[in-house]
């Protein structure tokens, strides 16, 4: 075979093979692109999760702070029902 008869043969072949490069090239980038798309995700949730712990936290400090104040109150009170009234 002479080469002008191989390069008939061989150019469509490269092309084709050339065009399968490119198309594989281009979603090789669009997956790098979605994957850097789900990390910055992640990590916003991440940090909204370690935020909404830190409020879960402080709802529940609040609470005790409540639940002490009204059992002092309680007590406060059943002392008061026991201090006769003035005439």
């Amino acid at each position: 075979m002479s080469a002008v008869t191989l390069s008939l043969i061989y150019l469509p072949l490269y092309r084709a093979n050339q065009k399968r490069f490119q198309r594989i090239e281009s979603h090789i980038i669009t997956l790098a692109r979605s994957v850097a798309h789900i990390s910055s995700e992640m990590r916003s949730h991440s940090s909204l999760f370690v935020e909404v712990d830190r409020l879960a936290k402080e709802v529940d400090n609040i609470k005790q702070v409540i639940k002490k104040a009204s059992d002092k109150l309680k007590v406060n009170m059943h002392v008061v029902q026991w201090i006769p009234a003035l005439p």
